[in-house]
C-alpha cells in the first residue's frame, strides 16, 4: 500500500512537473508568436517605407548627381535592413517550429504518461487496492 501511495504521489509529481513544463512551453510557443507578429508588422511597415522611398527617389531623377548618390545609398539601407528583417523573420520561423517540435515531443510523453496513469488505476481498480 505505501508503495502505491508512493508511486501515486511521484507520479502526481511528475504530472504536475510536466504540466507546467507544458504551461512553459506553451508561453513560449506564445511569446514566439507574439514576435513574429511583431516582425511581419515590421516588415510591413519597412516595406510601406521602401515603397515611398522609392516613389520619391523617381520623383527626384532629374536632380543632380548628388541627389542620385542619396538614392544609390538609401536603396543599399534599405535592402539592408529588408535582408535582414527576413533573416529575422526566418529565426523565428525556426523558433516556431523548435517550439512545436517541442510541444509536440512533450504532448506524446505526458500521453504516454498518462496511459501509464491509467493503466495502475486500472490494476488497482482490477486488484482492489
Amino acid at each position: 500500500m505505501d508503495d502505491e501511495t508512493s508511486a501515486r504521489t511521484r507520479l502526481e509529481k511528475e504530472n504536475s512537473e510536466l504540466q507546467s513544463q507544458l504551461q512553459e512551453l506553451q508561453e513560449d510557443l506564445d511569446s514566439e508568436k507574439d514576435s513574429r507578429n511583431k516582425a511581419e508588422k515590421a516588415r510591413r511597415i519597412l516595406n510601406d517605407e521602401l515603397e515611398h522611398l522609392r516613389d520619391s527617389l523617381e520623383q527626384s531623377e532629374t536632380s543632380t548627381a548628388t541627389q542620385q548618390d542619396i538614392r544609390t545609398q538609401r536603396e543599399q539601407e534599405l535592402a539592408q535592413l529588408k535582408k535582414t528583417l527576413d533573416e529575422e523573420i526566418a529565426a523565428h520561423e525556426s523558433s516556431i517550429i523548435s517550439l512545436k517540435n517541442k510541444h509536440s515531443k512533450t504532448m506524446a510523453e505526458l500521453d504516454q504518461q498518462l496511459e501509464s496513469l491509467k493503466k495502475v488505476n486500472m490494476k488497482k481498480k482490477i486488484f482492489g487496492r
